[in-house]
């Protein structure tokens, strides 16, 4: 009997970069590498201030402002919105953090290698010959991130998008099969 298996390598000697992660509104039919892409998709950080329940202003924060906002990591962080326009359609986005017990990881398909599995071999000896390899398909990390930036067209991101609530669902999860009881 064959099976089948994915191995994942994550070598951290190897120093991994680092990238954004950005999850679009859109799908773009281009699977190959983009050379200039701070060219095209440069999001500029606002903060919003809250006129009225309805009404929202965004204000553009300084380069200086930027820089000590992220260094600080205060809860003013949570009323920045990133703003961006992408084939001529204004995108508003958010940052979405993936906890710090977490290394988010973009991979890449390998090599697959055919072995053959000595332990399912030995008892299926007296049972006739059957085929006892095992398809490995090897997958590597080419980079790493630490938060998610979500965009939506014309509006910030709500806080029950699929992707924001299937992030925090996953987090839970992992620290309920992971905690020592």
């Amino acid at each position: 009997m064959s099976s089948s298996k994915i191995e994942i390598k994550v070598n951290q000697q190897q120093g991994i970069p680092s990238n954004s992660l950005n999850i679009l509104p859109c799908r773009v039919h281009h699977t190959g590498t983009v050379s200039e892409v701070s060219r095209h998709f440069t999001p500029e950080l606002y903060k919003t201030y809250r006129a009225r329940e309805v009404d929202q202003q965004f204000i553009k924060l300084s380069e200086a402002e930027q820089k000590t906002t992220s260094q600080e990591g205060t809860e003013e962080q949570a009323d920045q919105t990133k703003v961006v326009h992408f084939r001529g359609r204004k995108l508003k986005g958010i940052d979405v953090d993936i906890g710090n017990d977490f290394v988010g990881c973009v991979i890449q398909e390998g090599s697959t290698r055919i072995v053959t599995d000595a332990a399912a071999s030995a008892d299926d000896d007296d049972e006739g010959t059957e085929d006892n390899t095992v398809s490995i398909k090897s997958w590597h990390a080419v980079s790493t991130f630490d938060k998610v930036t979500l965009w939506e067209h014309e509006a910030v991101p709500a806080a029950d998008n699929v992707f924001t609530t299937g992030l925090t669902d996953f987090v839970k999860l992992s620290n309920l099969i992971h905690d020592d009881f």
